[in-house]
């Protein structure tokens, strides 16, 4: 499987990196999209639209540790609407994206 900046086998692990299918430059050092945009209608405006990490999550980002990160992923994960649904928003992270990136920062 292939998209557009990485490689990854079927188990959605990289290819071709030394460290259990990790490679660091594969792994963005954030989910943010550069939306950067609160809706009053999605979570009563405490979410971000694009990366659908709420202000605290975003806020204490780089003094988290991976599992810290895992688990903030997962939870934007469960936040994020599914493709094609009324409340999806254009150019925000995909569902595919929070839980691939969430599945490697639980691997670090």
């Amino acid at each position: 499987v292939e998209s557009a900046a990485h490689e990854l086998d079927s188990e959605g692990d990289f290819v071709g990196s030394g460290t259990g299918g990790i490679d660091d430059k594969n792994l963005p050092p954030t989910p943010c999209v550069r939306i950067c945009r609160y809706n009053a209608d999605f979570y009563g405006g405490q979410v971000c639209i694009g990366c659908f990490r709420d202000a605290f999550e975003i806020g204490t980002w780089s003094s988290m540790g991976p599992s810290e990160r895992q688990l903030a992923l997962m939870d934007a994960a469960d936040r994020c609407p599914s493709e094609g649904s009324e409340g999806k928003f254009e150019g925000a992270v995909s569902l595919e994206e929070l839980l691939r990136q969430a599945k490697l920062w639980g691997k670090l």
